[in-house]
């Protein structure tokens, strides 16, 4: 991480008597504190007990200050990531006698300080929390940009290896609660399409562009989508034939729910730990890929999982299995379009507008441009290229018509127009019925009941392990003579014996608990290992060993409890005359409400022989499942939305303007007009602005500007209105203006004073130059400025002490110099008009 040196100019002083400096905060400190600032952008976030905070950028030193005054949290530590210029320009001010949990370095110490911290232990806790200073997000100074994406882009990585180490638990408790539905295996479908085309559709923004040939060529291809895509091609009337899902979150059913709308005619392709309320209100045929429980067993078979973490990965794996000549890919962009939108047209992401980031990141695309990626998208192109090489090897051609997706290698790219498509039809139902068994309910019975027994089987072995953990707990206490008692060996012999059942008889389930717990295991690793322990200490580590195994028993005995009443209840569901109550209790606390429908399609349903009561409950799940199916607000659409806000929008098109990209500019702002932020008419005037002014033309730029009234752009506005002001000579309007950008900063009274001495106001420059000098220190172009009005005056005395002030701190200052000798040596030129 390199930057050109800066000294980052001088430092201003707010109303609030707090410094910053103007080059890395610009204007964001002028006319608010920075503890309201703060307390709005952050609030209570980044104070939670037991956290590392890894933060890119201080804020010229302010945000150091709000820590300090708030307080750190117990077990917690900051690490905040700066410039070494700021560094030093903050050092003696605030950084001289800093707590231990804290630290300010420079991006190359970051990562010792980070592991000299342990990080990986914060971790395995996941509590490593990262967050940008206001100087990142605003981007002023773009060099904060590329400081954050690189310490981004290593700290992925390093997640990414302690997930590997770790697992998740979601993907642990996604597999029990899918027990029961992960019945086929992926593998039934190996070789089924052979001689076939599949279009293979993903969320990317070009998707839209296979819309009018799908349909065209619709009977003579199979059609795979990954699940999120479902809402636009149920607004094309285009009905997938594979349904592709993996991600265990509840994001994943905001983002894919209207795939259940496709279930009487798709076949669902699901990972084993994908989301269960799509999974469990599924009403069609469903497979699955991985492992079906989270242990060794003989119910584990032969299945399929393909390199690469995103559900296009398993898609593209999966259909080269499936045995295609060749798969064309749509949506499968891994950039972003010119306007700066992630996805396509319809989805969540692309309603709320481009990606507010500024890029920093590229990508070369099929046809030679360069499109903005990021750090998700990325690291995909490789492993993707893999799978492509790999289909490539066994006769299936993967293309990518796309000109704006990113270039992958061993993926052909060919225009739609130039495609070869088949001139047979595709019975995509008999192909289903030849390669999977018939459904029935001997199938589900005699899986369900397997699953049940086996379940059981773990739920005893874990009841177990909790049991011997808490008396290992107190054969620990009774070795080291507590309760009363004295010290006695025997009791480390029985411990022995247990930890001798627990990799034994016990091994698989005793693995489940501590892969359940590994987080909690992990941290009891020492650093100073070569050290000898006291037996204090050997005794806390292994009471602390024990209570993580009891405690990780009863946490995963519960999910088991969970697991194995689910799975009764599905052999419920079965039943002719089923208890109707227990399995709605089910299914609201699943919260998967739709099953109601998938037991009416099994099980005949006359209202007139049920009580009303449990018509009426069964009335309310249906009603509950159409609410879930159509609510427009979620955790996730509230948080993208908020990504494109007032701040976001100026730190964008200020990114593209300081660099004249007129071009990209107006792409932004077509992606603006397409967008529904609430703001959208402001962030158009905004942008339409600055458009004007990279294409010269100053009046439309003024109409646009003059709109602008939201605080968070006003600023940047006004100052481009004082900037045509100026530029035509209206030195009137510019004062004008040029006052109320100095009420609001004192950024700007150096502006304002020399208008006021070009239109004639000499005094009141004089007085507004000397409330600037009072409140920075270190501008020397402005005491130039102020010294040479004062000798213009004939105020020599007080001219002198200001360039003296310029010379202490600025030895080599040649205007300083150049006055000063002229006065030591009786000069006119020191006495003469300003000369600037």
């Amino acid at each position: 991480m390199s930057q050109p040196r800066n000294d980052f100019g001088p430092f201003l002083v707010n109303q609030f008597g707090e410094s910053y400096l103007p080059s890395v905060n610009h204007e964001a400190f002028s006319f608010a504190g920075s503890q309201n600032i703060y307390h709005n952008h952050y609030g209570q976030a980044i104070f939670s007990k037991d956290s590392l905070y890894i933060i890119v950028g201080t804020d010229s030193g302010l945000l150091v200050s709000h820590i300090l005054r708030k307080g750190i949290p117990e077990g917690t530590r900051y690490l905040l990531v700066e410039f070494p210029e700021v560094i030093e320009r903050i050092r003696e001010r605030l950084l001289t006698d800093l707590p231990a949990s804290l630290r300010v370095v420079p991006y190359e110490a970051w990562e010792e300080q980070a592991n000299a911290w342990n990080m990986k232990d914060y971790l395995y806790l996941e509590t490593v929390r990262q967050y940008k200073s206001l100087a990142v997000m605003d981007a002023h100074f773009e060099g904060y940009l590329k400081l954050w994406n690189d310490l981004n882009q290593r700290m992925v990585l390093i997640r990414t290896e302690v997930s590997h180490e770790t697992g998740t638990h979601a993907f642990t408790q996604r597999c029990l609660e899918n027990l029961f539905e992960n019945r086929l295996e992926a593998p039934l479908l190996k070789g089924c399409c052979r001689g076939m085309t599949a279009v293979l559709l993903a969320g990317g923004p070009s998707l839209s562009e296979c819309f009018p040939w799908v349909r065209e060529h619709r009977e003579r291809l199979v059609v795979l989508a990954v699940a999120r895509v479902s809402r636009q091609l149920l607004a094309e009337g285009i009905t997938p034939d594979v349904l592709f899902s993996i991600d265990p979150y509840q994001v994943s059913f905001d983002n894919s729910r209207e795939m259940l709308h496709f279930a009487a005619e798709a076949l669902f392709v699901n990972m084993y730990h994908a989301h269960p309320a799509l999974l469990g209100q599924w009403r069609g045929r469903s497979l699955f890929m991985g492992q079906l429980f989270p242990w060794t067993t003989p119910l584990n078979r032969e299945n399929l999982a393909f390199p690469g973490s995103t559900v296009s990965h398993q898609a593209l794996g999966m259909a080269i299995e499936m045995g295609f000549d060749q798969v064309i890919l749509s949506g499968f962009d891994l950039c972003f379009s010119p306007e700066g939108f992630t996805h396509a047209k319809g989805s969540q992401e692309h309603q709320s507008g481009p990606d507010m980031e500024p890029p920093t990141m590229f990508v070369e695309t099929n046809g030679g441009q360069m499109a903005a990626s990021r750090w998700d998208f990325y690291p995909s192109i490789p492993s993707l290229g893999l799978l492509a090489e790999r289909g490539k090897a066994e006769g299936c051609r993967v293309i990518n018509p796309a000109r704006g997706a990113a270039r992958i290698p061993a993926v052909e790219h060919l225009p739609w127009e130039l495609l070869t498509w088949p001139t047979a039809s595709v019975d995509v139902a008999g192909i289903w019925r030849r390669v999977l068994p018939e459904e029935g309910i001997e199938a589900r019975l005699a899986h369900g009941k397997a699953v049940a027994a086996e379940l059981d089987r773990v739920r005893r072995e874990v009841a177990r392990i909790r049991k011997l953990a808490d008396e290992a707990l107190e054969c620990n206490a009774r070795l080291f003579g507590r309760k009363g008692r004295a010290p006695d060996f025997k009791f480390k012999t029985r411990m022995d014996e247990i930890e001798a059942i627990f990799d034994s008889e016990l091994v698989d389930s005793s693995r489940l608990v501590k892969k359940w717990g590994v987080r909690a295991f992990l941290t009891l690793s020492r650093p100073d290992k070569e050290r000898e322990w006291s037996d204090e200490e050997i005794e806390k580590a292994g009471n602390r060993y024990y209570e993580i195994y009891r405690d990780s028993a009863k946490a995963m005995g519960k999910i088991l409890d969970e697991a194995w009443r689910r799975v009764r209840s599905r052999l419920e569901e079965e039943k002719p005359r089923p208890d109707l109550n227990l399995l709605f209790d089910q299914w609201e606390k699943d919260q998967q409400p739709g099953r109601i429908l998938l037991f009416r399609d099994r099980h005949p349903w006359d209202p007139a022989t049920l009580s009303p009561k449990v018509v009426a409950r069964a009335e309310s799940l249906e009603k509950a499942y159409e609410e879930q199916l159509t609510a427009t607000e979620n955790a996730y659409v509230r948080m993208i939305a908020s990504q494109v806000n007032p701040q976001a929008v100026r730190a964008k098109v200020q990114f593209y303007f300081r660099n004249k990209s007129t071009e990209k500019l107006r792409d932004f702002t077509r992606g603006i007009e397409e967008g529904s932020a609430p703001q959208r008419g402001q962030y158009l005037h905004f942008c339409r602005g600055f458009l004007a002014m990279l294409e010269a033309d100053p009046d439309r730029a003024l109409r646009s500007f003059r709109q602008v009234t939201d605080p968070g752009l006003l600023l940047d506005a006004m100052n481009q209105i004082f900037t045509i002001y100026l530029q035509r000579n209206e030195l009137l309007s510019a004062l004008a203006v040029s006052k109320r950008l100095a009420d609001r900063s004192p950024l700007h009274l150096p502006h304002y004073a020399n208008l006021l001495r070009l239109t004639g106001s000499v005094a009141e420059a004089l007085k507004v130059y000397g409330d600037y000098r009072r409140m920075v220190t270190k501008d020397f172009v402005t005491l130039t400025r102020y010294g040479k009005l004062l000798s213009d005056l004939g105020r020599f005395d007080e001219a002198v002490e200001v360039f003296r002030e310029i010379l202490a701190d600025d030895p080599e200052n040649a205007a300083a110099r150049h006055f000063l000798l002229a006065a030591e040596t009786g000069g006119e030129s020191s006495r003469g008009g300003e000369n600037h």
